[in-house]
């Protein structure tokens, strides 16, 4: 189990997380007549993930959102092979869940993920939870509120309805895949980015249905949603690039300095990819040293607890990432290997991920030979997020932070790049 309290600041497109909690949830009857209004802690959000579309398809992925006073909480439940008593488990945890909430909120859930996980109930034979539950299924009342549209995924209703856009996202029609994979006990990075996947589905869920509230005459909060991007207070990096960008318009600041309207969504791509490269550690490790053929790792990674254990571990989201890196013990430049023509880029062999690292590092220098320093900074921010001690983006980066007056932030910088071999 990954357990994560969203920050209520958190900004995911035009609404931040606690204002999708602040919409009239009464008008959700509005919304879907067969649905009666209900207190938005009466409602519990859920997205699969699955190991293909066909009858005998697994869910080896449940992940949930439900509101717990004002925190919205992600859970996201995974399976470390097909053992049908991790199956057993994870069914079970959701149904008490599940009993627990008044109405269940899905996007295309009545056509896909209800019925998967019926059949895995009923050949478990447990206890189908869904019998008489409410259920809001936001796919067909977008298609009523939001009409006009081309397309009506929930990836194309983030852009169009809720302005949110994702950063590397690991396609669904990959995730079957991945899955195989990492069952036989390979190493798959990308396996973070499936849950990155799954966590933007349940967060874009409680903002679509804010926004749907407000398409049928709810309360507005537009005239609050413009404010609360720019003043987000996202702590670690991702806030102090936020912090940057509305103080770094002195005259002398020609590097990263360029006005701009996106200052909130720099601090947002930040924060998000800070968080996929936390979680990718935890599915870099070599199948050897997954514990029993079964474990992620042997060594169990931050905020990850077992479905079985009882216990549930909040998520390290990585907002402290730049401080904390500055600090962590290294090995010296020498005893580092290096992929990239780089000393201690950190990364791993997958010729996947040094492609993109690569291809990165060419973009970024582009536009800063061409003095388009903003715009490079998003560049700049996933290049170390998936190359830590790439010395290139360091360097960049304590340019930025010092120019931008943020002088501990620049000095963190600097000294990862100096750990790096730089000099």
């Amino acid at each position: 189990m990954l357990r994560e309290e969203v920050a209520p600041e958190e900004v995911h497109g035009n609404y931040s997380v606690g204002q999708c909690r602040e919409v009239d949830h009464r008008l959700i009857s509005r919304v879907d007549p067969g649905c009666p209004g209900v207190r938005p802690e009466g409602l519990l959000y859920m997205d699969t993930e699955t190991s293909g579309l066909g009858q005998g398809a697994l869910a080896f992925c449940v992940g949930i959102g439900f509101w717990q006073n004002e925190t919205f909480v992600v859970e996201q439940l995974l399976l470390e092979s097909s053992d049908p008593a991790g199956e057993r488990a994870m069914l079970a945890y959701f149904a008490e869940m599940l009993r627990e909430r008044h109405m269940l909120v899905t996007f295309n859930g009545r056509r896909f993920d209800v019925p998967l996980l019926a059949r895995r109930y009923a050949r478990h034979q447990m206890s189908d939870p869904f019998g008489g539950r409410q259920h809001l299924d936001l796919l067909p009342t977008a298609r009523r509120h939001f009409v006009g549209r081309k397309r009506y995924k929930l990836s194309s209703l983030e852009e169009d309805v809720l302005n949110f856009h994702r950063v590397d996202d690991v396609p669904g029609r990959e995730i079957p895949a991945l899955w195989q994979r990492f069952e036989r006990g390979e190493a798959v990075p990308k396996m973070a980015g499936m849950l990155e996947h799954n966590r933007h589905d349940i967060v874009s869920m409680a903002a679509l249905l804010a926004a749907q509230i407000e398409a049928v005459g709810g309360f507005s909060t537009s005239s609050t949603r413009g404010a609360s991007a720019g003043t987000s207070s996202v702590r670690g990096v991702s806030g102090a690039v936020s912090r940057a960008e509305r103080g770094s318009q002195s005259a002398g600041d020609e590097a990263f300095g360029r006005a701009s309207s996106g200052g909130s969504r720099v601090s947002e791509v930040a924060s998000r990819l800070e968080r996929t490269y936390r979680l990718r550690s935890s599915f870099s490790e070599s199948s050897g040293r997954r514990s029993d053929g079964a474990g992620l790792s042997a060594e169990r990674p931050e905020g990850r607890a077992d479905a079985g254990d009882g216990a549930t571990v909040g998520r390290t989201t990585g907002r402290d990432f730049g401080a904390k890196r500055a600090t962590e013990g290294r090995a010296s430049a020498s005893e580092r290997t290096d992929n990239y023509g780089s000393p201690g880029s950190g990364e791993s062999e997958d010729p996947n991920l040094k492609e993109r690292v690569r291809s990165l590092r060419a973009a970024a220098r582009a536009m800063i030979d061409a003095q388009l320093f903003h715009q490079a900074a998003p560049t700049l921010f996933e290049l170390v997020a998936l190359a830590p001690d790439d010395r290139f983006g360091l360097q960049m980066l304590a340019r930025y932070y010092r120019q931008a007056g943020e002088t501990q932030l620049a000095e963190v910088m600097e000294a990862r790049f100096r750990s790096a071999g730089g000099g």
